[in-house]
């Protein structure tokens, strides 16, 4: 009974001991982290973000607590400083998390405004070739022999090479919102610099035409420039989404927000199909009027139902976008929810 009561004795001092350790070993551990909170802290603090780095500095003092009291065999109270760690850690990243997307407003917004800036210019460079267009054009009518001078020709190229150069930047533009995971706004500019290339060519040598058909895909072009400007103003100032996540969960606040969401896509979406709609049933219009019908016409039919057919290929692959994020959304949200 004696030896058994001795052995016993052993074993709880044999706990003890590895118990001792653990705390040891946890405490040291806990020491390491609240070095390293105060690091981050003293990072946080020099860009400029002080309140986040303050509630780090809480949390490492919650920390540095745990650790003496957990040298002290006091674990009890060390989970209580523990807890408040958790908590001032959360609150930082609360704060981080905000600020975050503050920046990610600032920034989209700023992209916003210049590509809205980028446009108005192309528009207002559009304008001045349209109405010189209906200058020649008149010029040519006031003529004893409804012809160009020698002189008209040149001017006529020359706006033919301000339109391509238009159509270039346009491109140039396209380009870079495509970057932005951006799908319907780049297809309109497709479509509009596909109109640009085709002014282009009426207005340049073998044709030289400046009569209606020039001057109404001119008009389309302003138009829908202008539709996409109004767009963009609607969308300048409206609030970015909220960043997901949280400091146990990870979540969305490193994926890259789109600068144009799919609701604003869809909204531009409705109105290239109205839009399409209108210009079939003016030119079928215009083709009924004449006869016989000129080659151009034809193709300005032909481009339209181009344009339409492409629209529908937009129309399900936007379809098919929308539905593969509502999947990752749902997928984050029942991540974050475990």
């Amino acid at each position: 009974e004696k030896a058994k009561e001795e052995l016993d004795k052993m074993v709880k001092k044999g706990m003890d001991e590895l118990d001792k350790r653990k705390l040891e070993a946890l405490a040291q551990r806990q020491k390491e982290i609240k070095e390293q909170t105060e690091k981050t802290a003293e990072d946080i603090k020099n860009q400029g973000q002080k309140d986040a780095a303050e509630k780090l500095n809480n949390a490492a003092d919650s920390m540095s607590s745990a650790a003496q009291k957990m040298q002290n065999d006091d674990s009890k109270k060390a989970e209580e400083d523990q807890e408040d760690a958790l908590d001032q850690l959360q609150r930082a990243y609360e704060s981080l998390k905000e600020q975050a997307e503050e920046l990610a407003q600032q920034k989209r917004d700023e992209q916003l405004r210049k590509l809205q800036q980028e446009l108005e210019n192309t528009l207002s460079a559009q304008k001045v070739i349209t109405e010189q267009t209906g200058a020649m054009e008149l010029k040519k009518m006031k003529s004893e022999d409804n012809a160009f001078s020698r002189e008209d020709y040149q001017v006529l190229i020359g706006l033919s090479d301000e339109e391509e150069k238009l159509a270039k930047g346009l491109k140039s533009i396209k380009d870079d919102l495509e970057a932005e995971q951006a799908t319907v706004y780049p297809f309109q500019m497709s479509a509009i610099v596909d109109d640009m290339m085709f002014i282009e060519k009426l207005l340049g040598e073998g044709f030289f035409r400046t009569d209606s058909v020039t001057q109404e895909a001119e008009l389309d072009v302003e138009y829908r420039l202008q539709e996409l400007i109004d767009a963009l103003k609607k969308e300048r100032g409206r609030k970015v989404r909220p960043f997901g996540g949280s400091p146990q969960g990870g979540g969305g606040a490193s994926m890259k927000q789109p600068l144009l969401p799919k609701i604003a896509e869809l909204k531009l979406l409705k109105q290239l199909q109205i839009d399409i709609k209108k210009r079939t049933e003016r030119i079928t219009k215009e083709i009924d009027s004449s006869k016989p019908v000129e080659p151009i016409m034809k193709e300005v039919l032909k481009r339209l139902a181009a344009e339409q057919l492409n629209l529908g290929r937009l129309t399900t692959d936007f379809i098919k976008q929308v539905e593969e994020e509502m999947k990752k959304e749902q997928g984050e949200e029942k991540r974050e929810g475990e």
